[in-house]
């Protein structure tokens, strides 16, 4: 039987319990936190379109990046993440 992980440490951070969300022209894809696992060590490759968002989004972190993904998240996160 496949065993597959509930969690894995990468780069010194537990994932595995999470999402992250990453800003497209007019949506926002989605994906376990765990896909950074997959790419690195398994070759996943995410279907092209979720890679050009990638790469022209904005930064992770940035207050454009959470004005992107706002309609999608609850605003206790906003909160939370001490976004204004």
């Amino acid at each position: 039987m496949l065993e597959r992980p509930i969690s894995q440490e990468v780069d010194g951070r537990l994932l595995g319990s999470a999402e992250i969300r990453i800003p497209g022209k007019g949506k926002v894809y989605a994906a376990p936190d765990l896909v950074v696992h997959y790419v690195g060590k398994h070759g996943y490759q995410p279907p092209p379109e979720v890679v050009a968002a990638i790469h022209s989004g904005p930064p992770p972190g940035s207050t454009a990046y959470f004005e992107a993904v706002a309609y999608c998240v609850q605003p206790e996160d906003l909160a939370r993440w001490d976004v204004k």
